[in-house]
């Protein structure tokens, strides 16, 4: 096959040209004051032209990202920028301030089920009956139990109010957990690594919020009742430790559902359940409809 000749010669006064455009382009471009302000020179811009122009257009791009979710939109988690290494200029690039935001968010997770949840539900967006019966437990230092159909909004409300207490202190810890996975993960942890499972039981007990998502939903037994939750809803109860739920279910029907005993009273179901009703006072009914 006979090769393609391509002719790639580009003389030297079009390139003039189009380094003359692409500065006059800088020239007239609303940030061009500002590379004069961290010291640019206009020698310094011709000698470098494309890089700044690179710059310049990368700059305008990322002034459209300001949260967490726009880094997502656009892909983007970083911008470019121009650093002299003696009497080179050379790209570089250094993460987005959103981005920077959402690694210390997340740092202060000790487990984060978001899944599809905006990381940024703010509880001023719920709809006013369910926000004030979750302002009224949150004043009160009570547990929050949002009971709803599935997709009401349980889940956004949670994370709101874990968002709401990290925007009051950003040194909290959280505790974020899909019941259907971590419980199951506590289950298999158990008989592979004590050691884990205890230190795992010990980070959820411990954590300053924490949200169990999807309660009852999760695989129960046993084990799992009085080796897992029992010993998180202890603890949390001792040490009046804020807990929030989200679920399907009542509370009467979940005590229903952790009772292993046909015949006879459950003490440890019912001492469970009595815990978690006293801290929450009352059920925060989400209903079947979305709320936010």
């Amino acid at each position: 096959m006979e090769k393609i000749k391509m002719n790639l010669k580009i003389s030297d006064e079009n390139l003039k040209s189009y380094s003359n455009e692409l500065f006059n382009k800088i020239q007239n471009d609303s940030y061009y004051p500002e590379l004069i302000k961290e010291g640019r020179t206009d020698l310094e811009i011709k000698n470098n032209v494309t890089k700044f122009n690179e710059y310049i257009e990368d700059f305008h791009f990322v002034e459209k990202i300001h949260t967490y979710e726009d880094c997502l939109k656009y892909n983007r988690n970083s911008r470019m920028t121009l650093v002299r290494r003696g009497k080179i200029i050379e790209r570089d690039y250094v993460p987005l301030k959103p981005y920077l935001e959402q690694i210390s968010y997340l740092k202060r997770f000790v487990c984060a089920d978001f899944n599809d949840l905006p990381t940024n539900a703010n509880i001023k967006l719920v709809t006013k009956e369910p926000k004030m019966a979750v302002w009224d437990h949150v004043k009160d230092n009570k547990w929050v139990f949002l009971k709803g159909g599935t997709r009401t909004g349980k889940s956004y409300i949670a994370l709101s109010l874990l968002n709401y207490f990290y925007e009051k202190d950003s040194s909290f810890t959280f505790g974020f957990l899909n019941t259907i996975v971590r419980f199951k993960e506590l289950n298999d942890i158990y008989y592979k690594d004590r050691a884990d499972f205890n230190e795992l039981i010990n980070t959820y007990s411990e954590v300053d919020y924490l949200v169990l998502d999807g309660f009852g939903d999760e695989y129960k037994n046993e084990m799992i009742r009085d080796t897992i939750l029992y010993p998180i809803i202890l603890n949390r109860y001792a040490k009046r430790k804020t807990t929030i739920f989200t679920s399907r279910f009542s509370l009467s029907e979940l005590t229903e559902l952790y009772s292993f005993k046909k015949y006879s009273k459950d003490i440890i179901a019912e001492r469970l359940f009595e815990m978690i009703k006293e801290m929450c006072d009352k059920e925060i009914d989400c209903g079947n409809l979305p709320i936010y």
